[in-house]
């Protein structure tokens, strides 16, 4: 080998200007093939390992949305409503002579911080209505809209009934819903209602606040559908077998049914879903298709775009797809960093465990419906994560609720608190 170094330095010393500037040339093309091919291998090593480590269909992410009823067609491809009652107009007429014991003259969006929303709850207003060359006056309470809470608990029993990873959601928007209820009224006026009245609200020091006709998108598209073709008995003869095929099964779930137990839900690579329960008469089942997150620029939008959507690298899918134990900061930084809302809102200042409560933000739970048998009873430490406010309005809480929420899943051994320093 000297003796071949040797012999290039020799060589080398010899170039003319020409012939040194076409080996600069070659070594540098040399030089760029060698890093695509490298690069090449190293994203097919990465695939690799994902493909043996992570499920496939496990990357599923919930983006959300709110924008005015009137835009939905531009939206209706990738979103639908969370509620599709959002979708109904509520006539007065037809609310007062529903059968219903609760009489919800509509669904209201007000845009103000935690605090301030939970004084709302059960706060009265008065509307009026002008019918028959009279006015009436009605009695309104303000109510937080659980049904969205409801939604989002199907949500997770539909990840477990599919064996999927449950994901912290992030729609700051549901939590700040109220529903309208007609609580009095002169039956008088349901006599002299036509249909189509306005009632007009006095809002008082909420109007710049109270927004109405907007509905909340999500990327989760509803379906029915019965079980093709023969149901057979499984091999107890105990149970059946229902097979329900579809275009592409890849993001579609099957949802818990109210009148039969399931046992086993199996996707096949022939576009069918196998289900597996005690009923052997062909059943209608319900079906949740996750779309990917549509890759588009919303800035234009009133109300900003929220996800829960992983940043997507290697180090990230590897250790949060596998449940891999966080043993250092370092780790709780990458959590943080994965999400943009949070390193749009949030930055990270300190963490500290202690066994005495300290002051923190208010928030909600947004996993209060996930029961952790492993949870440690009793006394427990508590873990604050101090965070500094890279914007401060009425969602900063909500993501710092989301964010907490997040970890507390990886630190069950803490209670898991949010410090906003100012």
């Amino acid at each position: 080998m000297d003796r071949l170094k040797k012999v290039i330095e020799d060589e080398l010393k010899n170039l003319d200007v020409d012939e040194r500037n076409l080996l600069r040339k070659t070594a540098l093309s040399t030089i760029n093939k060698l890093i695509d091919i490298v690069g090449n291998r190293m994203e097919n090593f990465e695939r690799s390992i994902l493909d043996t480590t992570i499920q496939k269909n496990e990357n599923i992410y919930i983006g959300s949305l709110m924008i005015p009823k009137k835009d939905l067609y531009l939206y209706e491809v990738t979103y639908s409503p969370i509620l599709n009652s959002d979708l109904e107009e509520n006539d007065l007429k037809k609310v007062l002579t529903d059968e219903k014991e609760e009489k919800i003259l509509k669904r209201v969006f007000i845009n103000l911080g935690l605090e301030k929303l939970i004084k709302l709850e059960n706060k009265i207003l008065t509307g009026t209505v002008f019918c028959g060359n009279r006015e009436y006056t009605l009695k309104l309470r303000l109510d937080f809209e659980k049904e969205y809470l409801e939604k989002m608990r199907l949500l997770y029993d539909i990840f477990c009934l599919n064996t999927m990873k449950w994901k912290t959601y992030n729609i700051p928007y549901i939590r700040k819903m109220f529903k309208l209820i007609i609580e009095e009224y002169d039956p008088e006026l349901i006599r002299e209602l036509k249909g189509g009245e306005e009632v007009f609200i006095d809002k008082g020091e909420l109007a710049p606040y109270w927004v109405e006709d907007y509905i909340i998108l999500w990327n989760i598209k509803e379906e029915s559908a019965s079980s093709d073709g023969l149901i057979k008995p499984t091999i107890n003869k105990i149970h059946y077998e229902h097979t329900v095929v579809f275009e592409n099964v890849s993001k579609v779930y099957l949802c818990p049914h109210s009148d039969n137990k399931i046992y086993t839900v199996a996707k096949t690579i022939d576009n069918s879903m196998k289900i597996v329960t005690d009923e052997s008469r062909s059943i209608k089942w319900t079906f949740w298709s996750i779309l990917p997150i549509e890759i588009k620029d919303y800035s234009r939008l009133k109300y900003m775009f929220f996800d829960n959507k992983v940043e997507n690298n290697f180090i990230n899918q590897i250790k949060m797809e596998n449940d891999l134990r966080i043993r250092n900061k370092g780790e709780i930084y990458r959590i943080l960093n994965s999400y943009k809302d949070v390193r749009k809102y949030l930055k990270l200042e300190n963490i500290i465990i202690t066994s005495e409560e300290k002051e923190c933000e208010l928030l909600y739970e947004i996993n209060d419906f996930i029961i952790d048998e492993f949870k440690l009873k009793g006394k427990k430490a508590y873990m604050y994560f101090e965070f500094i406010p890279l914007i401060k309005d009425e969602f900063t809480n909500d993501i710092l609720s989301f964010i907490i929420s997040d970890l507390q899943l990886y630190f069950p051994e803490y209670e898991c608190k949010g410090i906003i320093k100012n």
